[in-house]
């Protein structure tokens, strides 16, 4: 470890990653030295690029245990969002025995992930509802929402939401109006994402809960990036595309009528909206929904004059045929 603490020395301050909120044996060695050489350190979340300060490091893995876990999500095919569910949900007192008992069920392996093509890494497989722009509104389903709350207040053995809220947490009155508003009786209702995660992070509800009980509809996260519609849908915007920012909607343009069309048949497969061709200067244009553009730039095509000029894409896994 000596040569990683000497480059923590020259570095002014630290940010590291975790694993679903693992933190490996050899990152937190490094955390814990830069901690007491007064250096700050944060944790990003490399999914969002949401950074946060801390001050102690918590759910450290040992050598052997980071070995495991490591080896655990390839043999399961789980990215660690998923894995840390699962080893939540099947906790036995111990880290080891947890993973080892999960290894020895037969279901617990995702066997159908083998039988497709691998078109990009586990880890960045799905693209989670948390991952999207706070102003971007998800339909939530608010009867399991509102089942989901209820549940956490019991959980934290609360009296009701509204002390939580205003007594407990002391947050304004405005809020726990608007919480009370966002719980009223409608079938499907759109929440931006900052409310949401505030909501989560308030009531201490992990963001994955709200996958699991399918609480957002259209589209149901997480989205799966291991798609060959996406990655053919990458190569047309790479060639003659343009993705302007995450709130606006994808632009490609093409002299070639037929090649709209298949662009086209690429987005309808992934569940997007199009629009066009419309005739533009001197060639056609046409537009798709701006999701699949933030679907696109999770797998490594980005916003701007990179998005022809400097992709970060890897195509090498797909079959010739595709």
């Amino acid at each position: 470890m000596d040569f990683f603490f000497q480059l923590i020395d020259t570095c002014d301050l630290v940010i590291y990653g975790d694993l679903g909120g693992l933190v490996t044996a050899g990152v937190a060695n490094e955390i814990e030295y830069a901690l007491r050489q007064g250096k700050p350190v944060y944790r990003i979340d490399w999914r969002t690029g949401e950074i946060k300060e801390i001050r102690e490091v918590k759910n450290t893995l040992s050598i052997t245990e980071s070995r495991m876990l490591s080896d655990a999500l390839t043999y399961l095919m789980l990215d660690d969002v998923e894995a840390a569910e699962v080893i939540k949900a099947k906790w036995k007192g111990s880290f080891m025995e947890t993973l080892t008992s999960i290894l020895s069920e037969p279901t617990a392996r995702r066997l159908h992930r083998l039988e497709e093509q691998d078109l990009i890494d586990i880890l960045s497989r799905f693209y989670h509802w948390w991952q999207e722009p706070a102003n971007i509104a998800h339909n939530v389903d608010v009867k399991k929402l509102k089942e989901l709350v209820a549940e956490k207040i019991k959980e934290i053995s609360e009296k009701s939401l509204r002390s939580y809220i205003l007594k407990t947490l002391s947050l304004p009155k405005t809020w726990y109006d608007y919480y009370t508003y966002l719980s009223k009786e409608e079938r499907v209702k759109p929440i931006e994402v900052g409310t949401l995660k505030k909501l989560c992070e308030d009531l201490k509800i992990p963001y994955v809960e709200l996958e699991k009980r399918l609480a957002i509809i259209n589209p149901n996260y997480p989205i799966d990036l291991n798609n060959p519609s996406l990655f053919k849908m990458a190569i047309h915007i790479i060639n003659e595309g343009y993705m302007r920012t995450k709130t606006k909607s994808i632009e490609y343009y093409n002299s070639d009528p037929v090649l709209h069309h298949y662009l086209k048949c690429r987005v309808e497969e992934l569940g997007g909206g199009f629009s066009g061709p419309f005739k533009a200067h001197k060639v056609l244009v046409s537009y798709a929904d701006p999701l699949i553009g933030r679907l696109l730039d999770a797998i490594g095509v980005p916003y701007g004059s990179k998005t022809i000029n400097q992709p970060f894409v890897d195509l090498k896994h797909m079959r010739d045929d595709i």
